[in-house]
């Protein structure tokens, strides 16, 4: 499902989109604590869309799946059959002697303590 970090990236991205829109629809910030004026007349039509698209590229990191990254020095254990393999031996990450699902030998046993005493 979805992560704790993955939401961040749909946090981060939601500020971008809305100041996009803002800096299009109103070039001009005042601010009443500084009294300062900003205006991006010259620019809005540049520095919205900009924005626009930096936002929505963060908020599609949030709903796209990220892709398990194993290095091909990790060593992968079968938890059927309990044989090792190394990641590049096999197909698909599957064991070729029973067909479970690999998974990596780091903390394999913590995960499956019941298994540790076989």
């Amino acid at each position: 499902m979805y992560t704790k970090k993955r939401s961040y990236w749909a946090l981060m991205g939601v500020p971008f989109a809305l100041y996009g829109v803002l800096i299009i629809i109103d070039p001009v910030y005042y601010s009443g604590k500084f009294q300062m004026v900003i205006d991006l007349h010259g620019i809005n039509y540049i520095l919205g869309p900009l924005l626009i698209a930096v936002g929505s590229v963060l908020i599609w990191r949030f709903f796209v799946p990220q892709k398990k990254h194993i290095s091909i020095f990790t060593t992968m254990i079968c938890p059927k059959c309990q044989t090792t393999y190394q990641p590049d031996r096999t197909e698909h990450l599957t064991c070729p002697k029973c067909g479970g699902e690999l998974e990596p030998l780091e903390g394999f046993y913590e995960r499956l303590p019941e298994l540790k005493d076989e």
